[in-house]
């Protein structure tokens, strides 16, 4: 499946439920199909081919994820660069990935001149939200496209989004993922985190990391994405209540403000069904506090930009089973276990895979694995020894 066949699933049987909201408004399926189409058709026009890197630089809103679905549609490769990162990071992930489009949210227009002078391959450059800024507004350079566009070819190899790296050995990279990534990703999601009701997916972390792409295997079952600029404790614990909402990503850190915040307890948060969390382990005390607040939602990932989020899941019940464990620590405190889309195995310096219970390497195989890292053939290289892609983390499996 091509990334764009999520959404499209999701437009065949729900065209009038809410497919996107911000504080801007709610629009349906049907409206961001035909925005999409207008997108990619304006997108060809400009001279974009299949892989062509499309960036976008904006806070969490539905312009910025509506431009990730037109260019998902046109066959370009998504870079979501980081609202919170300075401008020289971002300057240097827009030259390594060679964009030469630039989608930017009006609250970057005071960097939009040094960018555009810094990146010389950037041929395009467009206003998300607003005219009268230093670039053309999206509306306008959508309006006079066609409402219908081609269908591209079912490619599972063609790269379709880079991911970018936490930088923690060098500079940023770039993880190609194809659409036989997605896919891999996708059906780990359903395997583990299956969709039982209408979903509604908040993006209140980054829409440029993981709170972007655990959205987009929720599209299929007509889930409407609402987005809030910043995960503010307060302001997620209001939109939770206010919207019903079945699914988030949020960073452990964002997750203990909520439980602290002294309104926590006056809002609803009944329709939750997955509370996900990565980067780092709960305490079993947190865990706790939190599924009494929230419900038995709590979901732990376990993934990186080269394999994206499900290398390991602590599902919900595997929460609530080890809450009730004589070893509850030990077991909240594991990555889970992997799910049935990927191969995880533990490694040691000469590349043997060492026996259960030993530590090595954490080590991955299968259709998860991103393409290697754009423009970097040695890095790549460096990072598939063996046969595997090497995470860095060391781990054992019980």
């Amino acid at each position: 499946m091509r990334l764009i066949d999520y959404f499209e699933r999701g437009l065949r049987y729900y065209p009038e439920r809410a497919c996107l909201i911000d504080a801007s408004g709610e629009y349906s399926y049907r409206e961001v199909a035909e925005r999409s189409h207008r997108t990619a058709n304006a997108l060809f026009a400009g001279g974009l081919e299949a892989e062509d890197t499309v960036a976008i630089l904006s806070p969490n809103c539905v312009p910025a994820f509506e431009t990730w679905i037109g260019a998902a549609r046109a066959g370009g490769a998504w870079v979501g660069l980081a609202a919170l990162a300075s401008i020289d990071e971002n300057i240097y992930v827009i030259n390594n990935r060679d964009a030469a489009w630039l989608f930017y949210h009006s609250s970057f227009e005071d960097e939009i001149a040094r960018i555009k002078a810094d990146c010389p391959k950037l041929k395009h450059v467009i206003c998300l939200d607003k005219r009268g800024f230093s670039y053309p507004y999206f509306d306008d350079f959508i309006a006079d496209f066609d409402a219908q566009a081609p269908e591209l070819p079912d490619s599972r190899d063609q790269v379709i989004s880079h991911f970018t790296t936490g930088g923690t050995s060098g500079r940023p990279k770039g993880a190609m993922w194809s659409n036989l990534v997605w896919e891999a990703w996708c059906a780990n999601f359903y395997a583990q985190m299956p969709i039982e009701k209408p979903p509604v997916f908040l993006i209140a972390a980054a829409m440029s990391h993981a709170a972007g792409a655990f959205a987009w295997p929720t599209l299929a079952f007509g889930s409407t994405v609402v987005c809030i600029p910043r995960a503010e404790p307060l302001a997620v614990l209001q939109a939770m209540h206010k919207y019903r909402v079945t699914h988030t990503f949020l960073p452990p850190t964002v997750i203990y403000m909520m439980l602290a915040h002294p309104r926590a307890r006056q809002f609803d948060f009944s329709a939750m069904d997955y509370l996900i969390y990565g980067g780092a382990p709960m305490s079993a005390d947190k865990v706790k506090q939190v599924i009494d607040l929230f419900g038995p939602c709590m979901a732990q990932i376990y993934g990186q930009a080269e394999c994206p989020g499900t290398i390991g899941i602590l599902s919900p019940a595997d929460h609530l089973e080890a809450l009730s464990a004589p070893d509850t620590e030990r077991r909240l405190t594991s990555c889970g276990r992997p799910p049935v889309f990927v191969r995880v195995e533990m490694m040691d310096e000469d590349g043997n895979l060492v026996a259960q219970g030993e530590r090595g390497e954490i080590v991955v195989r299968g259709s998860l694995v991103s393409l290697g890292y754009y423009g970097d053939v040695q890095a790549s290289e460096a990072n598939r020894a063996h046969g595997w892609h090497h995470t860095g983390d060391i781990g054992y499996k019980d």
